[in-house]
């Protein structure tokens, strides 16, 4: 389980092992939402710097079947609906930490090297 309070410091999303994220009201201890961005286990997470956005890295949850495969996706924090989208995918290549640089950029590193991804936000 990963987890992380959002810029302004009121809601905290955690990532769980099935792919589940959740986001809580931190004054109301109340779920706020919940989306599965992901098949399998949110190794990392963070909102982007305005708090609009969740991006969630997985192990082995890009829907490739047998195949290992990581991803990185991007959860929207609408007010009605929290769509996903893949926004990086390779095999055997697993992000363990992610960073916006800018509400609409995110800063991947991996073992080898970091890039960064217009998540078109």
């Amino acid at each position: 389980m990963n987890s992380k309070f959002s810029p302004d410091g009121t809601l905290l999303a955690v990532g769980y092992e099935d792919g589940m994220l959740v986001v809580w009201d931190v004054a109301s201890g109340l779920e706020k939402w919940r989306a599965k961005p992901l098949e399998r286990y949110i190794v990392a997470l963070e909102w982007n710097t305005d708090g609009t956005a969740i991006a969630t890295s997985s192990f082995g949850g890009c829907g490739w079947g047998w195949l290992r495969s990581e991803c990185v996706a991007v959860t929207r924090a609408n007010r009605d609906s929290h769509p996903t989208q893949i926004v990086w995918s390779r095999r055997w290549k697993l992000s363990r930490s992610l960073q916006w640089t800018a509400p609409d950029h995110l800063l991947i590193t991996l073992d080898d090297r970091a890039l960064e991804v217009n998540v078109g936000l």
